[in-house]
């Protein structure tokens, strides 16, 4: 009589049994894999049409780069209002944080301005500028108002690092659409750049992940949308350590790019195009303010104002009364507290909008 087998040998038959491929199985789960992949690219498509025609609201994204994405797409036609002034602010989160919540904004412009403002708002973490010009190309320029693109020596006028780069690589997955202003001025402002399959689930698989290929939007109820953090204490040595001494040459290359951009907006349509700053924490902390920083800040203020001058262009500075300092801040370069905000609205607002 055969004796049964000793326990580790029915081990090593139940792991042999998992691990040894069977042609079949294997055969049956690649044609699983590639329907279910093609139903997912289907449904990319089918969503990202749906966008398009505006049959979804990004109002229920809580992603910045996927509302700023869905607005540019949606475009001057859908997202203007053809009886209010139209302000589109667009640029990095600072620009995003020196701003009121959205829900808020259209009252408090308007009441600055005295008559009818609309506000919508394009601002994504580390936004470079490639995208930018990208979302105002898509948006289009065919309405009464402007463009309020977010600046500051910080933005345009330093180094990128190693991380800031990196953040660059990956934005242009969030779009939801192809766009050649953005690779020509990746390319020319030194941001790498991933090659483009032509497969659209994987070319924009950020924005398809973010937005759950719309399967979700059903379920979804609108929420108050507040990206912000309360004011904190940030100390003097991470706002040191986030300051980057003035280059001439990125900050001429950022230049350059938005005089392109702004000859095209001005060729394309109605709108016109304004630069708004939008300081950091170091513009409002004496103790960070060196001889090297003054030097490096007046030789920035030299050059934008003569590039404003140069092209018509409004550049718009808070005013020297703009009373804050480095506690209204949540990090060097996010503003926290509620009031400037209000205060940084109602500065453009008169700058733009006729009494």
């Amino acid at each position: 009589m055969k004796s049964p087998p000793a326990p580790n040998s029915l081990l090593r038959e139940f792991w042999r049994g998992l691990t040894t491929p069977d042609v079949g199985v294997l055969k049956m789960a690649a044609v699983i894999f590639l329907i279910l992949l093609g139903a997912l690219s289907v449904a990319a498509v089918n969503f990202r049409k749906q966008v398009e025609a505006g049959k979804v609201d990004w109002r229920v994204i809580t992603n910045d780069f996927c509302r700023s994405s869905m607005i540019a797409v949606n475009g001057a036609a859908r997202e203007t209002d053809p009886s209010a002034m139209n302000l589109i602010f667009v640029g990095p989160s600072a620009l995003r944080c020196w701003l009121p919540p959205p829900e808020e904004v259209d009252a408090l412009a308007s009441s600055a301005a005295g008559s009818a403002v609309r506000l919508r708002v394009m601002s994504g973490n580390r936004q470079g500028y490639a995208i930018t010009s990208a979302l105002i190309d898509r948006f289009g320029a065919d309405f009464d108002g402007w463009f309020v693109i977010g600046v500051g020596r910080q933005a345009i006028g330093r180094e990128l690092t190693m991380e800031d780069l990196e953040y660059r690589r990956r934005q242009p997955r969030i779009l939801c659409f192809d766009s050649e202003v953005l690779r020509s001025n990746s390319a020319y402002l030194g941001y790498p750049m991933e090659r483009a399959t032509g497969w659209e689930l994987w070319d924009n698989r950020a924005f398809h992940y973010q937005t759950k290929l719309g399967l979700d939007l059903p379920f979804k109820k609108k929420k108050s949308y507040h990206p912000y953090m309360p004011a904190t204490s940030v100390s003097s040595s991470a706002g040191t350590e986030s300051i980057r001494p003035l280059d001439a040459s990125s900050l001429e290359r950022h230049l350059t790019v938005l005089e392109q951009m702004m000859r095209k907006v001005r060729e394309q349509g109605r709108a016109r195009v304004a630069l708004v700053e939008t300081p950091w924490i170091d513009t409002f902390t004496p103790a960070m303010q060196t001889p090297e920083w003054q030097r490096d800040e007046a030789a920035y203020q030299q050059t934008m104002r003569e590039w404003s001058r140069r092209n018509d262009v409004p550049w718009i500075t808070l005013p020297a009364s703009f009373e804050m300092s480095a506690s209204d801040f949540f990090d060097p370069r996010h503003v926290g507290s509620v009031r400037p905000r209000e205060r940084f609205l109602e500065a453009v607002v008169r700058e733009l909008v006729p009494p």
